[in-house]
């Protein structure tokens, strides 16, 4: 699930949820930009691109989250497939 919510100390977070209506699910919280500049835009971009590789190093690698190997190779597949390269 993705949330654009204000955050104050960040510009994402990824968190593991339970609860009755949706089973197991990943809550993907973005902070929304200030303003709609090419800028902000590509904050939000990679930001949603960092926390989407947490949900997928959890899933695939059942890791605890951070930013070690399993995420390392979440995001290096995320951001060839963003940008192409």
């Amino acid at each position: 699930m993705l949330r654009m919510v204000p955050l104050k100390d960040c510009y994402g977070t990824c968190e593991l949820r339970e609860n009755k209506r949706f089973g197991v699910f990943f809550l993907i919280n973005i902070s929304p930009p200030d303003t709609l500049s090419p800028e902000a835009l590509h904050i939000c971009r990679e930001t949603l691109m960092h926390e989407y590789a947490h949900a997928m190093s959890w899933s695939m690698a059942s890791t605890e989250g951070g930013h070690g190997e399993a995420w390392a190779c979440a995001y290096a597949a995320i951001y060839r497939h963003v940008h192409g390269d």
